[in-house]
């Protein structure tokens, strides 16, 4: 995905893929929610028609220009021949996609926040401030918390192996750690972590590089996963629910 031009209006490849890695989590957690399509005809002007009804509307927002143009193409399309949806784009610059740009632009660290259990996820930002309760500094939530549906969970269900050439025994991305002095794992969490040029890390202390970071969920009938490379190269995957898996690029 991050082969194609962007919109002008992002100015570095780790504030681009932040904010995709985000369109992703969003979009998989959004075709979780949505029934297996019907089998109705499609309606005259093109757009799916749901059966005894018109096709679920599902809003997104985008940066317009040719980020636009492409999500249409190869995401937006589609997913709405696939699940029976009618999406309805909104061009803007989110809370979400400013905090990522500013995280890129101050040369920090951010992390895409899974609470596993709670079923939610947000985006943080790392504070480099010394304080008393920080004494690493802090990660700061930019983004109130996105809940997944009371039918839809983190998890790749009984799928048995990750998306090919990706992680090497499926997994959710390791446990968040805290800010610490000795920093200790955070239980029933999954963080994804980026450099300030848009890389994922193993941990603040390392910052080695990572292709192991993935993040599943499922509705028990399909499973959904987005992973990240080493390189920063986000892609979102799907697969019947089933333990032999079969893999499909989104």
């Amino acid at each position: 995905m991050n082969g194609r031009p962007m919109a002008e209006s992002v100015p570095r490849a780790g504030g681009r893929r932040r904010v995709l890695l985000v369109l992703a989590m969003t979009f998989a957690t959004a075709c979780a929610n949505q029934a297996p399509p019907s089998a109705a005809p499609a309606a005259k002007d093109g757009a799916p028609a749901a059966k005894g009804g018109a096709p679920e509307e599902l809003v997104v927002v985008n940066f317009g220009g040719t980020f636009a143009q492409y999500w249409k193409e190869i995401i937006i399309e589609p997913f709405e021949k696939e699940h029976n949806a009618k999406v309805t784009e909104v061009t803007s610059l989110t809370m979400d996609t400013v905090a990522k740009m500013r995280a890129a632009a101050k040369f920090t660290k951010s992390r895409l926040y899974v609470d596993l259990t709670g079923k939610t996820f947000s985006i943080q930002t790392f504070d480099k401030t010394v304080t008393v309760p920080c004494p690493t500094g802090c990660w700061v939530t930019e983004t109130a918390p996105t809940e997944l549906s009371s039918t839809v969970s983190f998890s790749p269900g009984p799928v048995s192996t990750p998306p090919p050439d990706t992680q090497t025994t499926i997994d959710q991305s390791p446990a968040c750690m805290n800010t610490a002095a000795t920093p200790v794992a955070i239980a029933n969490t999954a963080c994804i972590i980026f450099n300030s040029r848009g890389l994922p890390i193993v941990s603040l202390a390392s910052g080695a590089p990572t292709g192991d970071n993935a993040v599943y969920v499922t509705d028990g009938s399909a499973v959904y996963g987005v992973t990240v490379a080493a390189t920063g190269f986000i892609r979102l995957w799907r697969t019947n629910a089933a333990s032999a898996p079969t893999w499909t690029l989104q």
